[in-house]
């Protein structure tokens, strides 16, 4: 048992580090941390304090290995600091199976002192504990009957040092950038500090309510400043989804009239904050938080303020609370627009750049980008490492005809009566999520007949098979480590045989760095409706094994208009 109470570490230390650290955040002047935040743009209501106080301990004080069982509504009153760290080698389920048993243990001791409090009734075992409550909740107002109401409010907090200190490296990567945004702008710069909270600086950040990126656009609310496209979603993008966060922020701003208002809007919705303005008759926050009551402003909404607020300390102050960390060096890139549709896969190869460098500098794009089975669109502003410009542009201008289209890849489909999201999906081999996301469809229920959809390729297809597969032209390839000559051949449907005779190798030695030719003429062919695997295998003298590796295909489902790649 690892759930440590102050009263297990010795009954004389009553306040365990973190719960003296609330008191002294707390206490006027609050010396320890430097206040980068301006009072005129950024008040701290007296009420808020003990809020602001709890954040900055979450991001500050114990990594998440650690939780705080507190009060939901009273911030300032926190049971205990429950600690998982000797479950962080276990496998996954076995460890979130254990830490739900320990907090419902942790919650259920809480709950039987809470009802003896507010019983008057005297448990010798728990004496000591019941001591302790009574004097966190001293400031809280009421008789006993706020213990019995404090039973519904046990709440735990996953603490978030480890986490915030991994946010602040990323944000070195594009903050700089973003300041220039919101400086230009004539915004506060401490506003570019709510990806903290928002994601952590996290670009690729999801959350359980379909929120994306590191300002945690819904797709409701990112359709008005950004573009979500089949083969990217702006959200995304830290630099363009910055740019909807400076607009949002200045709208919020200008029809509230206040930033702690503004940036509270941007978690509970402009409207929401004018209807607690107009019930409540004011636009101090700190009384908006206290007296407010609707079912959407629950605990996110009544701490986003203080959240943010305590982000700004956190990271202001992050030399002290986080020594040895720092931002990682700001990114530099220049841009390559590519006239028409391209590999990026193939791209980047040619011009010598590995894709996670790119796909640190591109996050908007899609998973399907990065395998080769989606095209990077013409007109697109990739970024590229700085002074590989214009590799970019002459290895674009060599590349083989398979890696460049017209149009993207993928089918189309007329909707019929009767149809379904659902069971087009299973037709030709793709989820509903991916249809949604291709067709930039809201509902899942909301098609109509006669209507067109894109089918995007099924994963792992494999871009080649649907791209321009008769090249004429040959290719070639940059042998990296771990290449082989079995390994190559495979991938681009030819033989060792015909790749040592194209390169006049004789043995099976490459060298890191070695172009290889790559010989044309590979065989493919076209899906015909009611084709199987094992018929086109036979027809071609190969086996099915071998069509489903050339191909990348998992199972046996293929479609009509499919290319296949028949390995000779």
């Amino acid at each position: 048992m690892t759930v440590r109470s102050t009263a297990d570490a010795g009954r004389r230390r009553l306040w365990p580090p973190l719960l003296l650290g609330l008191l002294l955040l707390a206490a006027p002047g609050r010396a320890q941390l430097d206040d980068v935040l301006d009072p005129e743009l950024f008040p701290r209501p007296a009420t808020l304090e003990p809020n602001v106080a709890f954040w900055t301990a979450v991001y500050s004080e114990h990594d998440s290995h650690h939780a705080l069982l507190h009060d939901e509504l009273y911030l300032q009153v926190v049971y205990e600091v429950l600690d998982f760290s000797d479950l962080a080698d276990l496998p996954d389920a076995r460890r979130r199976l254990l830490r739900r048993q320990r907090i419902r243990r942790a919650e259920a001791k809480y709950a039987k002192v809470l009802d003896n409090l507010a019983a008057g009734r005297a448990d010798e075992n728990l004496a000591a504990e019941g001591e302790r409550i009574e004097r966190l909740f001293a400031g809280v107002p009421g008789g006993r009957s706020k213990y019995r109401a404090a039973i519904r409010r046990l709440r735990v907090q996953t603490c978030l040092k480890d986490q915030f200190a991994d946010g602040i490296e990323r944000a070195g990567y594009f903050l700089p950038a973003i300041e220039r945004i919101f400086d230009a702008r004539g915004l506060p710069r401490p506003l570019t500090r709510l990806p903290f909270v928002e994601s952590l600086f996290h670009p690729r950040a999801h959350s359980s309510a379909a929120a994306g990126g590191i300002w945690q656009f819904v797709r409701s609310t990112a359709r008005r400043y950004l573009r979500m496209e089949l083969e990217f979603d702006q959200r995304f993008d830290p630099l363009r989804a910055s740019e909807a966060a400076a607009t949002y922020l200045e709208s919020s701003y200008r029809d509230l009239g206040s930033w702690p208002l503004a940036i509270t809007a941007y978690n509970h919705g402009e409207g929401g904050m004018r209807r607690a303005v107009r019930m409540l008759g004011t636009r101090d926050l700190g009384t908006i938080v206290e007296r407010y009551r609707s079912r959407s402003f629950g605990f996110a909404s009544r701490n986003f303020y203080s959240e943010f607020v305590a982000a700004n300390l956190v990271y202001a102050n992050r030399a002290r609370l986080f020594p040895g960390v720092e931002p990682r060096p700001q990114l530099v890139w220049e841009t390559f627009t590519p006239e028409r549709y391209v590999s990026l896969p193939d791209l980047a190869q040619a011009a010598g750049v590995e894709l996670e460098v790119l796909r640190t500098l591109n996050p908007a794009f899609h998973r399907e980008v990065w395998r080769g089975d989606l095209l990077v669109p013409r007109g697109y502003e990739l970024r590229v490492p700085q002074g590989k410009g214009d590799a970019f542009a002459a290895a674009y201008a060599e590349l083989p005809a398979a890696s460049v289209a017209d149009h993207q890849l993928g089918l189309t489909y007329r909707v019929r009566p009767g149809d379904t999201l659902s069971g087009i999906g299973r037709k030709f081999g793709t989820s509903v999520g991916d249809l949604m996301r291709a067709n930039n469809l809201r509902s899942a229920h909301r098609i109509r007949a006669g209507q067109t959809l894109l089918i995007p390729p099924q994963r792992g297809s494999g871009r080649r098979a649907s791209a321009t597969a008769a090249a004429a032209r040959p290719r070639s390839y940059v042998v990296r480590r771990g290449d082989n000559l079995s390994r190559i051949a495979g991938r681009f449907g030819t033989s060792v045989a015909a790749l040592r005779a194209a390169n006049g190798i004789r043995g099976d030695h490459l060298a890191v760095g070695q172009r290889l030719v790559i010989p044309s003429g590979r065989r493919t062919h076209v899906v015909q409706r009611g084709e199987t695997l094992t018929r086109i295998a036979r027809r071609y003298g190969t086996t099915v094994r071998a069509i489903q590796s050339q191909n990348n295909l998992r199972g046996h489902l293929i479609r009509p208009r499919q290319v296949l790649i028949i390995p000779r």
